[in-house]
């Protein structure tokens, strides 16, 4: 999670060697099996052995299909699959952050970190955020992709910060005050 900007899941199935799966941006899930030295990680809290051993085998299986996700700024209308790991979409969805993206998968296996209800909506560093995706996703050309997502601009948004401090520690379904302090605690904790 560089500068507490980006998030993914780190795994390891049968022994093998750990690899980091993640969304990089629009239709760029990623799989990597080197990551940066400062990269910094954190254990899902809460999850006995054999949870963990599905959990890693449902992430193998995103990975081994690596839909095509798009991204955007509203999840909402887009799951992965319980029993295949197959991303579906509905014909409204926006698509996905790297945040929202960890929250799919596990809410796909019935794991919450986050009460989404209540989630704070037109925070400022929030909306600079959006707009600078929009606008960046029209800086590659993706205009239409842009158009598309413009609207959602000002909605809730889930952290990569508060995502991973929500999911590391006990208690699942943190509502927003209580993710903030959990999303302060990460962010100090790589200084």
């Amino acid at each position: 999670m560089a500068n507490g900007r980006h998030a993914g899941l780190l795994f390891r199935v049968d022994g093998g060697g750990v690899k980091l799966l993640h969304l990089s941006g629009h239709y760029r899930l990623r799989i990597e099996d080197a990551f940066p030295e400062d990269l910094f990680w954190a254990e899902i809290a809460e999850i006995e052995p054999e949870n963990l051993a599905s959990l890693t085998a449902y992430i193998n299986a995103v990975a081994t299909n690596m839909p095509k996700t798009p991204y955007g700024l509203s999840d909402v209308g887009i799951e992965f699959e319980r029993a295949t790991g197959h991303l579906v979409i509905t014909r409204n969805a926006s698509g996905l952050t790297c945040a929202t993206f960890i929250l799919a998968i596990l809410r796909a296996q019935q794991m919450e970190p986050l009460d989404r209800n209540g989630w704070p909506i037109g925070r400022a560093e929030d909306i600079a955020f959006q707009q600078s995706v929009v606008e960046a996703l029209r800086h590659a050309s993706y205009d239409v992709r842009a158009d598309e997502i413009e609207k959602d601009v000002g909605l809730a948004r889930f952290r990569p910060s508060e995502v991973v401090g929500a999911s590391a520690v006990a208690g699942w379904s943190h509502n927003a005050s209580s993710a903030r302090v959990l999303a302060a605690q990460v962010l100090a904790d790589m200084e």
